[in-house]
Parts: C-alpha cells; structure tokens; sequence
C-alpha cells in the first residue's frame, strides 16, 4: 500500500491507498457513540474531494467498543 494521510482524528485515521485507489480507514483507542459521530464527519469530508469506489475499515488497534455502539 502507498498510504496518504487525509485526515486523523484521536479514534481514526484515514488515508488514500493511491496503488489501489480505495480509502483506507484504521480505527484505533476506544470508540464512544460520541466519538463515532464526530469522526464520521471527518470521514465524509475526505469524500468531497474524491470518490472512492472502495473503503477497507481497520479495526486491529481498538482497545474497547462502548455497547451502544456495538448494539
């Protein structure tokens, strides 16, 4: 992968696999609804620049989920 950073927030950070064109989103820490919500959005902003027909979500660095976002 050849991975450019668009955006990092304190649970996730995104970047653009330029070889395979696709969005590559690593989860990390602990994730609260809150959170979710307010990284969302900085996920959507990565999609007004670009459209990128596929996303590959890393979970593998997340200590905990709270149960209402799991549920």
């Amino acid at each position: 992968m050849n991975l450019q950073t668009l955006c990092a927030t304190s649970t996730v950070a995104a970047y653009y696999d330029t070889c395979n064109n696709w969005l590559f989103l690593e989860w990390e820490g602990e994730l609260t609804l809150q959170s979710i919500k307010r990284d969302s959005v900085a996920i959507v902003r990565c999609f007004l620049g670009h459209n990128y027909p596929r996303v590959l979500n890393s979970n593998a660095h997340l200590t905990s989920v709270e149960w209402d976002v799991a549920g």
